[in-house]
């Protein structure tokens, strides 16, 4: 069955079809986390030194996989990473949400940049 929406041109698909496409989705949940410092070196050529390579993969953390929720709990089950040692492995960050704010904050852990010790605490604040 499909039902054609006049006021935008844009199909509209089978409600069954459409509950099959969330059941997979969150059957397929994935996760990309891209961090970089404020303060990266810019390469003086088109491809980087050996020196500038080493500086700038020393200012991002890169990992992705899948991820599912549990509690307030979300486990990241890294498939690809920056950091090899983190590829297979779990990362564990705890959520709360509140009205327009969500807060993520690691366990404390010794930094993979530069080995202190520490947590992250990421603020996302809904624009209106």
């Amino acid at each position: 069955m499909r039902i054609s929406n006049t006021h935008c041109n844009m199909p509209l698909v089978d409600l069954r079809l459409k509950k099959a496409i969330e059941q997979q989705r969150t059957q397929l949940v994935r996760w990309v986390d891209l961090l970089v410092a404020d303060n990266r070196v810019k390469p003086t050529g088109a491809l980087p030194t050996d020196e500038e390579k080493a500086k700038l993969f020393g200012t991002m953390i890169a990992y992705a996989g899948t991820y599912r929720i549990d509690g307030e709990k979300v486990i990241h089950d890294v498939q690809v990473s920056w950091n090899q040692l983190w590829t297979g492995s779990q990362q564990v960050r705890f959520f709360k949400a509140e009205s327009d704010t969500l807060t993520n904050t690691t366990a404390v852990a010794k930094s993979p940049r530069d080995g202190l010790e520490g947590r992250t605490i990421v603020v996302f604040k809904k624009v209106h």
